[in-house]
């Protein structure tokens, strides 16, 4: 590694998600720059694939071909798809999902960044980390629709109370919008800031059509010693995972939502044991952008973080050193670990805890004090709380230990009492008070206030706090 010149490192998280239909925002095929696609088959059927190369709406090659099962192919797109276009974007169809990266090479510097994958996206986040001033940012869209697509693009920096744009662009079917941050808002300053990405598809959505938008980023260091991609992803999630590198490594954190939220990190050491944590409270649209170990108060650095919040929020990993330049989102639980009733719960990684009558309560990372045994009992009938003659109990259950207290919203999903008629709605009600010493929760349907909530024949899900 150290004969190479330039950007040595670069990285992508690991991910279970697989696609029958994928994107790669962005390609390139030039003397300066040359795009790498490759493809997996975790599946041992034959997948039958079919690449589309579009550039401004023009469709400019396309070839079909076969991946067996377990099998994996790589080109360069001069290879995949010959054609004299120098940009646009590839479309992946596939009878098989599959899983996707693509990566771009120049004289001294390159990246990778995982398959983009088509979904309905309303709003995409673009952090922009604080790495340094020598930075350029620009971004990648493809509308891989058969109808033409609204954009609007406003920047928010950091700390700020508003912000830039909206900027208004207009994306023709299968075509692809390319741009740099200061074509779009100039001189103002986006570094630790963020960019809101919001699309609609105009009269189409009167006919059921709904944004599909993928895309793509590339932070690029003006010296060439570093260059770094990663996917645009609409809010993620409320909880995030890091595994931080070195003392160095740094985090991007965006709240877009319109109301504030709070946020716990912990740090934890290479023996399990906490590094350093810190609650951060979360103004609405605003960013943080710091050293991770900074951030958490650790003292020494640890091998991983992880995040909780009460509102979904848009996470980044950075990692910028003398060997190279990486960026990669911040990765989320696609399972929980369970628990029996009653069992010690890990007040770090949360998890969901379940009872034989069909009670369960889902408890996420750092929402709790100190790791809790938590129990549900179903209430006997001389203990189901009573309720107004003009409301019906729900469910009524338990909850232990009483005081218990949890510090970013867990949802319980309860049976109810009685069967109801399949998509019937109430306006809903929780009886429990909000006191340390109350530990019963029974839910009753009001007659007036209350939002009206849609709810399955036999079972409720409710949020706790």
């Amino acid at each position: 590694m150290d004969s190479i010149p330039g950007d040595k490192i670069d990285g992508i998280g690991v991910s279970d998600r697989v696609a029958n239909r994928m994107a790669f925002s962005a390609v390139f095929q030039g003397p300066d720059i040359v795009t790498g696609i490759g493809l997996s088959n975790p599946d041992n059927r034959v997948a039958h694939v079919k690449a589309s190369l579009y550039s401004e709406g023009a469709l400019s090659a396309v070839r079909e071909f076969q991946i067996p099962g377990y099998g994996h192919r790589g080109w360069f797109l001069s290879e995949l798809l010959p054609s004299n276009v120098v940009s646009g974007h590839v479309e992946i169809e596939s009878d098989v999902a599959l899983v996707g990266l693509q990566e771009f090479s120049q004289a001294r510097q390159w990246s990778a960044v995982p398959m983009q994958v088509p979904e309905e996206a309303r709003q995409l986040i673009l952090p922009l980390p604080a790495v340094d001033t020598n930075v350029s940012a620009s971004i990648a869209l493809a509308n891989l629709q058969d109808f033409e697509m609204n954009l609007s693009l406003t920047a928010w920096s950091a700390g700020a109370t508003s912000g830039r744009g909206p900027v208004r662009r207009v994306i023709k079917t299968h075509s692809e919008f390319m741009t740099s941050i200061s074509d779009l808002f100039g001189d103002f300053p986006t570094a630790g800031g963020f960019i809101v990405i919001k699309a609609d598809v105009g009269l189409a959505s009167t006919f059921g059509g709904k944004p599909i938008l993928t895309g793509l980023a590339v932070l690029e260091k003006r010296d060439s010693s570093g260059l770094a991609s990663f996917a645009l992803v609409p809010d993620q999630d409320r909880e995030s995972v890091f595994s931080p590198l070195t003392d160095q490594t740094s985090v991007a954190i965006v709240n877009a939502q319109d109301v504030r939220g709070i946020t716990r990190l912990s740090m934890i050491a290479g023996d399990r044991g906490l590094a350093g944590e810190v609650e951060l409270p979360l103004n609405a649209v605003t960013s943080i952008s710091q050293n991770l170990m900074q951030l958490t108060n650790a003292k020494q650095p640890g091998s991983l973080a992880v995040m909780g919040a009460d509102v979904p929020l848009t996470t980044l990993q950075i990692e910028s050193n003398d060997a190279g330049f990486l960026v990669v989102p911040g990765q989320t639980f696609k399972s929980r670990v369970m628990y029996s009733n009653g069992q010690r719960l890990s007040r770090l990684s949360g998890g969901i805890v379940t009872t034989a009558d069909g009670f369960s309560i889902s408890v996420p990372i750092n929402a709790l004090k100190e790791d809790t045994g938590i129990q549900i009992n179903a209430l006997p009938p001389q203990s189901i709380p009573t309720v107004d003659a003009k409301r019906r109990l729900l469910s009524a259950a338990e909850f232990l230990p009483k005081g218990m207290e949890f510090l970013l919203p867990a949802t319980t999903d309860m049976p109810l009492l009685r069967r109801q008629r399949r998509g019937r709605s109430y306006r809903w009600s929780c009886l429990a008070l909000k006191q340390p010493a109350t530990s019963r929760v029974g839910l009753s349907p009001r007659l007036r206030p209350m939002a009206r909530l849609p709810m399955q024949r036999s079972r409720i899900s409710v949020s706790l706090h």
